[in-house]
């Protein structure tokens, strides 16, 4: 049975665009452009998961959020909501009332099939099927901000703040990509990843190197020295992460 997805946004174009796209990777499809509309939609519709613009006129994304987990009913469906707006802040406040995940403007729609899929639990040919990733990084705020967004976006993930105990745990949770800081103390990320390119159980695995320092000229030269597949200069939002994700 296809999956139902409910698009709400009050630009009719885009909805419509939405519609023929996942129409066209085997969703069934419904469509509004009026948030004050939602409830009576979800109860004739039944979706399966809820695409959401949080800025609109009359009721947005945030009113409307409040009245379906009024309803024990419908509070459990999978809400990924996106807009234009001022992205980070914005994004803290949804993820912050507990909305399923988050995707900036313009949408990017292997992202969005990515997330949509992996809320779905759908592993679908010819699509990126979530991955198991490790993130390795010093900073437990950041650790834990980027488990629960890359969760709510289809991945199966594990952490760890010391690189240390990075080789055992690769060789236990078998992860299909490491996000890996650069910086960091007892084993910096450039020699972790040396060493995880040349030990034999663990060099087929692929990293993603991530730091603070602006100097992508040399970030570019070094990463691939030390075989990395890519790299990313923090800050970075979770839409730029999951867009390097899906091309390594």
């Amino acid at each position: 049975m296809k999956k139902k997805i409910l698009v709400v946004d009050d630009e009719p174009e885009l909805v419509k665009a939405l519609q023929i796209r996942l129409q066209a990777n085997g969703f069934k499809v419904s469509g509004i452009t009026e948030g004050k509309k939602v409830i009576d939609r979800v109860n004739h519709f039944k979706p399966d998961l809820i695409l959401l613009d949080l800025l609109m006129p009359e009721m947005d994304g945030f009113e409307v959020w409040d009245q379906l987990k009024k309803e024990e009913k419908f509070s459990k469906i999978p809400v990924i909501v996106f807009t234009a707006g001022a992205r980070q802040t914005i994004e803290k406040k949804a993820l912050k009332v507990g909305m399923s995940s988050y995707i900036a403007k313009p949408l990017n729609m292997d992202i969005l099939l990515t997330q949509i899929r992996g809320l779905s639990g759908i592993k679908g040919a010819g699509h990126p099927i979530p991955k198991r990733l490790l993130i390795i990084d010093d900073e437990p705020e950041l650790l834990r901000a980027m488990k629960i967004r890359l969760r709510a976006a289809g991945f199966e993930i594990a952490g760890l703040t010391d690189s240390r105990e990075s080789l055992k745990k690769i060789k236990e949770f078998k992860p299909d990509l490491i996000l890996l800081d650069v910086v960091m103390p007892g084993l910096d990320g450039w020699v972790l990843c040396r060493q995880i390119k040349k030990n034999l159980e663990t060099k087929k695995v692929k990293v993603l190197l991530f730091t603070a320092s602006t100097e992508v000229g040399n970030l570019d030269i070094r990463s691939a020295e030390v075989g990395a597949e890519g790299f990313l200069v923090k800050p970075f939002e979770l839409t730029e992460l999951l867009s390097k994700i899906l091309k390594i």
